[in-house]
């Protein structure tokens, strides 16, 4: 698997994943400092257009969940981080029906609502 630490990276891909699977460890009382760690280490790391940050995606929410269901009350507090922190914010699909596990391989049918237009505004156009 390509490695988004290594300076080769940024000449094939776009964009990174930095801290894989953290948000989970960040909602958890015991790891309440993690977020601290993982933006001291992938900050000074990827150039800003480069990073990206997001509450779910597409695999995680047909394999572990909705973002609902994994982070409950802690969910806006992390879709507002995600949209405001140094980087891009990754929205999907899935994301404007977000009471909803999505399957896999089969296609599913989304009603737009808007939902993440609020939060749009806060992201510079280049």
């Amino acid at each position: 698997m390509p490695n988004p630490e290594e300076a080769e990276y940024f000449k094939v891909f776009d964009a990174a994943l930095p801290g894989s699977g953290c948000t989970t460890k960040i909602i958890t009382k015991k790891y309440r400092v993690f977020l601290v760690g993982v933006l001291a280490k992938y900050d000074p790391s990827f150039p800003q257009e480069h990073r990206m940050y997001f509450t779910n995606n597409h695999d995680e929410n047909t394999w572990n969940g909705t973002e609902y269901e994994k982070y409950g009350d802690m969910l806006p507090c992390l879709a507002v981080f995600s949209f405001t922190w140094n980087g891009m914010p990754l929205i999907y699909s899935g994301q404007e029906i977000p009471n909803k596990g999505l399957t896999f391989f089969e296609k599913d049918s989304i009603e737009w609502n808007g939902k993440y237009q609020l939060l749009l505004i806060f992201i510079k156009p280049y």
